[in-house]
């Protein structure tokens, strides 16, 4: 409604959700660096861990 209290506070309102979304998106780009990181270290640990077992197949101990 003209005049009213809503159309003052808008601008303001505009600025703190661009503020926030901001934030938001610094913070999910964050998190997906450290999903990526986390994945990356899965998998080296899980070929590590694949590696040790096939190393482990081939040994052949005393008849």
């Amino acid at each position: 409604m003209p005049g009213g209290a809503t159309a003052e506070a808008a601008p303001s309102m505009g600025e703190s959700w661009t503020t926030a979304f901001k934030s938001w998106c610094i913070d999910a780009d964050t998190q997906a660096e450290s999903l990526a990181a986390a994945a990356e270290r899965y998998q080296a640990t899980d070929k590590a861990g694949s590696d040790d077992l096939t190393s482990a197949g081939s040994l052949r101990g005393p008849r």
